[in-house]
């Protein structure tokens, strides 16, 4: 794997996530972790998983320059296919069979954050870590379930106050909300995590999987309609005028000025 590392431990699989300089998820990325995903699920030793990032960014989000590429030359179509991969590789990692933990040692945007939300766990590291779903500001829409799991965990109140503002939290202001289920210290946040990772591979795994099933079968029948509503809304937005400006712009360190067409 070029963009990933996966470490065995004691019946738990590490994730690390390493593109840098910020984690920024292309195809090549996104493609890895559906492997990485699949495999693990296949595993029986494995009983828990942590994904975390080797950098000191969790995910920033997209990668802004092939989003912009992909949108100058209006290829819509392969935007398309990468988006239903990310939805493809979220829903994987949601349904897994093992109970999941994501560690936020960084920042964590749009399609981080999305990565996030699809772990049963999250943990956030104090201090200058901060977590949103900011597309808008790109003139874009969040795609990849990001909508759906918040709306779910937060309520619709809630997110419609983070998405639509772009928004970002702190670990505490996200652990208030419900966002986050541990706030923990830099330096004792992964022996933390895996203390978690290790209780959760000790429990009955059979028992375990059923009970993540069950808590999780009303929110993923809407979930999947949802998504095709991602594929549908983010295909609109994306050969926009706003969407160009809003790229440019964040490749420019500018605030654009969207024209709404």
């Amino acid at each position: 794997m070029k963009h990933l590392t996966v470490k065995d431990n004691e019946g738990m699989a590490e994730v690390i996530l390493q593109r840098a300089p910020v984690n920024a998820l292309n195809e090549e990325m996104v493609a890895e972790l559906y492997e990485v995903l699949r495999h693990i699920e296949a595993e029986k030793d494995i009983r828990a998983v942590i994904i975390r990032s080797g950098l000191s960014c969790f995910v920033a989000g997209a990668d802004i320059k092939m989003m912009e590429d992909l949108q100058r030359n209006q290829e819509t179509g392969r935007m398309l296919g990468y988006l239903k991969k990310l939805q493809e590789t979220l829903n994987i990692l949601e349904n897994l069979s093992k109970p999941t933990i994501a560690y936020i040692n960084g920042h964590a945007m749009g399609g981080g954050l999305e990565l996030a939300l699809a772990c049963d766990f999250r943990m956030m590291v104090s201090e200058k870590a901060r977590i949103g779903l900011p597309e808008i500001k790109l003139g874009m829409t969040p795609g990849a379930g990001g909508t759906h799991r918040l709306t779910r965990i937060i309520g619709e109140t809630k997110t419609k106050e983070l998405i639509y503002f772009g928004r970002s939290l702190t670990a505490e202001e996200a652990y208030q909300i419900g966002i986050i289920s541990k706030v923990v210290h830099p330096d004792q946040g992964l022996a933390v995590v895996f203390e978690m990772a290790h209780q959760l591979a000790e429990q009955a795994p059979i028992a375990l999987s059923g009970i993540k099933r069950c808590i999780q079968a009303t929110g993923q029948s809407a979930l999947a309609a949802g998504l095709e509503m991602d594929m549908v809304e983010t295909a609109k937005v994306f050969t926009s005028e706003d969407a160009k400006i809003g790229f440019q712009a964040f490749l420019e360190k500018r605030s654009p000025v969207f024209k709404g067409v």
